[in-house]
């Protein structure tokens, strides 16, 4: 397999939905994400959506973009690898910059904001209750 080529071979047991995948990053489109709730943030899913109990996305916030205050029926794990921001948990707001990990728990009020000059980018897990 050469440079930026792709590879996807099945793997048993696991479902129409997953596969072995090796791919370039660019390769993938960046899609709003939640635009209901957010301004200025995009995501690449990085796993098929709905395929496990984890949906793991990359994460790009454009300066002064937002992710409004809201709740959600799972867990959150975010892990900041560039930019800065603020992260409110509850009544709580904390700063948060590269190798900054969040977790928010199923239920627990919640938002971020890039209150930077460039993008944040981070990673974001969404693990189902129970898992």
């Amino acid at each position: 397999m050469t440079e930026g080529s792709a590879g996807t071979e099945a793997v048993p047991g696991a479902g129409a939905l997953f596969s072995k995948k090796v791919y370039r990053l660019q390769q993938a489109d960046w899609k709003r994400i939640r635009p209901e709730l957010t301004r200025g943030i995009l995501g690449k899913a990085l796993s098929p959506t709905g395929a496990g109990d984890i949906d793991v996305t990359l994460t790009r916030v454009e300066p002064r973009g937002e992710f409004s205050l809201h709740r959600d029926p799972y867990h959150h794990v975010f892990y900041v690898f560039e930019g800065t921001g603020e992260v409110r948990l509850g009544e709580e707001v904390y700063p948060i910059r590269p190798e900054t990990v969040v977790q928010v728990p199923a239920g627990e009020v919640h938002a971020y904001k890039n209150n930077g000059d460039t993008e944040l980018i981070l990673l974001t897990l969404n693990i189902q209750v129970g898992k």
